[in-house]
């Protein structure tokens, strides 16, 4: 699913880079984004209750308050 929206993007014009980590989601998606310098990050969310985010946190919550960019939240 990846390789298909990577090529999507790149016909499309978009530069695209595939940056594989391990860590926690949110700090990975945070570093990389700076490294590269990130104009915009796009994530997804499942929609937990806050019940779900109290207990279990959000990555798109996380990003979309420490990002140095602009980020973008799809549900």
């Amino acid at each position: 699913m990846v390789e298909e929206c990577s090529a999507k993007l790149l016909q499309a014009g978009y530069r695209v880079e595939q940056v594989p980590t391990i860590g926690n989601p949110a700090d990975e998606i945070l570093k990389v984004a700076d490294t590269h310098e990130a104009d915009l990050i796009v994530t997804g969310a499942k929609g937990l209750g806050a019940v779900g985010r109290f207990l279990l946190g959000s990555v798109s919550t996380r990003v979309a308050q420490h990002a140095s960019c602009s980020a973008l939240v799809v549900r």
